[in-house]
């Protein structure tokens, strides 16, 4: 492509996304979930904005709240991973070819931003299930359950599709497996070995948030941070992995959990709507 048919697949993609911002929400997502399915998958990557950050313009775009949720669990994440950095980093052994403890801390960058960017994108697949997100006001059927559980499959298969996204694939895929299911995946190939604490970690910090965000779970209470601490306490080894709910139980650890699931979280709640504001005021912008 020459440098004018990249500006206009920039506005092109800028219109989907405030296209998708500005569309009625209920009745028409179908339709639209369509459409969107074949420009994720035909993306043609350009030098001046990547598949990833298309993908999430377009959950904060059609969903604010995935949108703040998915910020909020790549702070946990990163936050988590560095720790585990610190304190085991066997845990990494595997990651980009790593065998010890000295290879996998010279890749501590890389990890983190691994870690941090596999958690932005774990929730893309919800971007086809948006309608059944935003039912407020009662308890979702088991159809509407079934259906949005069908997410980690969706996501994953988006972001196969990119070469940019293609290794974060592991952690939408598996972010809501119990560790029997992990292991096997594992075991049959369906992801790399590597990838297990990744996706370990991402279980932890999705339930955390998604849990005690009294805003976004449109259709349930909002739990207390101990509530969720003792859930994950209880399943420990079960559905989540051992040694992470064993660091977030650490006092200062829950110190620094507890500001990011509260300062953070508000932070990310004025990122999401700022950009939606911008996005607006740009807009109008063009069209005057």
């Amino acid at each position: 492509m020459d440098e004018q048919d990249q500006t206009s697949l920039k506005a092109y993609y800028r219109n989907l996304v405030l296209y998708a911002h500005r569309m009625p929400k209920l009745g028409s997502i179908s339709f639209a979930a369509a459409t969107i399915s074949h420009v994720l998958k035909d993306y043609a990557d350009l030098p001046i904005g990547g598949f990833e950050e298309f993908c999430l313009q377009m959950v904060a775009a059609m969903h604010p709240l995935t949108y703040v949720h998915s910020l909020t669990v790549a702070s946990l994440v990163r936050f988590l991973a560095s720790r585990l950095l610190e304190e085991s980093p066997e845990v990494f052994i595997g990651f980009q070819g790593a065998r010890t403890t000295e290879e996998v801390l010279a890749l501590s960058r890389e990890i983190l931003c691994h870690a941090e960017h596999a958690a932005l994108c774990h929730d893309i697949g919800k971007l086809f299930v948006i309608e059944i997100i935003m039912t407020y006001g009662r308890r979702l059927t088991d159809q509407e359950f079934a259906l949005i559980k069908g997410h980690p499959d969706i996501g994953a298969y988006i972001l196969k599709q990119h070469k940019e996204t293609q290794d974060l694939f592991a952690v939408a895929l598996c972010h809501h497996d119990s560790q029997g299911q992990l292991e096997e995946r594992i075991t049959n190939g369906t992801i790399d070995p590597s990838e297990r604490p990744f996706v370990d970690i991402t279980c932890c910090a999705d339930s955390l948030d998604a849990a005690t965000d009294a805003v976004g779970r449109s259709y349930k209470k909002g739990k207390s941070f101990d509530e969720v601490m003792a859930e994950l306490y209880a399943e420990s080894g079960t559905r989540y992995a051992s040694y992470v709910v064993d660091l977030l139980h650490k006092e200062d650890v829950m110190a620094d959990v507890k500001a990011i699931l509260i300062e953070g979280r508000e932070e990310n709640y004025r990122r999401a709507y700022k950009f939606l504001y911008d996005i607006t005021v740009q807009d109008a912008a063009i069209s005057l």
